[in-house]
Protein backbone atom coordinates (compact mmCIF):
# COMPACT_ATOMS: atom_id res chain seq x y z
CA UNK A 1 0.00 0.00 0.00
CA UNK A 2 1.40 3.42 -0.97
CA UNK A 3 1.99 5.96 1.76
CA UNK A 4 -0.24 8.98 1.75
CA UNK A 5 1.48 12.38 1.37
CA UNK A 6 0.50 13.55 4.83
CA UNK A 7 2.17 10.52 6.44
CA UNK A 8 5.52 11.43 4.88
CA UNK A 9 5.25 15.19 5.31
CA UNK A 10 7.43 17.11 7.69
CA UNK A 11 5.67 19.10 10.36
CA UNK A 12 7.07 22.51 9.42
CA UNK A 13 6.21 25.11 6.80
CA UNK A 14 9.36 24.90 4.71
CA UNK A 15 10.76 21.41 4.53
CA UNK A 16 14.35 20.58 3.64
CA UNK A 17 13.07 19.16 0.35
CA UNK A 18 11.74 22.50 -0.82
CA UNK A 19 14.17 25.10 0.47
CA UNK A 20 13.83 28.69 -0.59
CA UNK A 21 17.02 30.72 -0.75
CA UNK A 22 17.69 34.36 -1.41
CA UNK A 23 18.97 33.65 -4.94
CA UNK A 24 16.54 30.89 -5.76
CA UNK A 25 14.73 31.05 -9.07
CA UNK A 26 11.33 29.74 -8.00
CA UNK A 27 7.99 30.32 -9.65
CA UNK A 28 4.76 31.53 -8.14
CA UNK A 29 1.41 30.13 -9.11
CA UNK A 30 -1.92 31.48 -7.95
CA UNK A 31 -4.63 28.88 -7.68
CA UNK A 32 -7.95 30.64 -7.57
CA UNK A 33 -11.62 29.74 -7.37
CA UNK A 34 -11.06 26.86 -4.96
CA UNK A 35 -14.44 25.84 -3.55
CA UNK A 36 -14.78 27.38 -0.10
CA UNK A 37 -15.80 24.15 1.59
CA UNK A 38 -12.84 22.27 0.10
CA UNK A 39 -10.35 24.97 1.12
CA UNK A 40 -11.80 25.08 4.65
CA UNK A 41 -11.41 21.30 4.98
CA UNK A 42 -7.84 21.47 3.65
CA UNK A 43 -6.82 24.22 6.08
CA UNK A 44 -8.50 22.51 9.03
CA UNK A 45 -6.93 19.13 8.28
CA UNK A 46 -3.49 20.64 7.67
CA UNK A 47 -3.64 22.50 10.95
CA UNK A 48 -4.87 19.44 12.85
CA UNK A 49 -2.07 17.28 11.40
CA UNK A 50 0.61 19.97 11.66
CA UNK A 51 1.27 19.88 7.92
CA UNK A 52 1.95 22.93 5.78
CA UNK A 53 -0.28 23.31 2.74
CA UNK A 54 2.71 24.50 0.73
CA UNK A 55 4.70 21.39 1.61
CA UNK A 56 1.73 19.15 0.88
CA UNK A 57 1.12 20.68 -2.54
CA UNK A 58 4.81 20.56 -3.50
CA UNK A 59 5.02 16.92 -2.39
CA UNK A 60 1.95 16.01 -4.45
CA UNK A 61 3.31 17.80 -7.52
CA UNK A 62 6.72 16.16 -7.13
CA UNK A 63 5.23 12.69 -6.81
CA UNK A 64 2.94 13.28 -9.75
CA UNK A 65 5.80 14.29 -12.04
CA UNK A 66 8.04 11.47 -10.76
CA UNK A 67 5.30 8.92 -11.50
CA UNK A 68 5.15 10.30 -15.03
CA UNK A 69 8.93 9.76 -15.47
CA UNK A 70 8.77 6.08 -14.48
Amino acid sequence: MAETPEKTMTKRGYSRDFRVTEHDDRCRYLLDKIPVTLWTKVRDQAEAEGVSIRGLLLTLLTRWTEDDDA
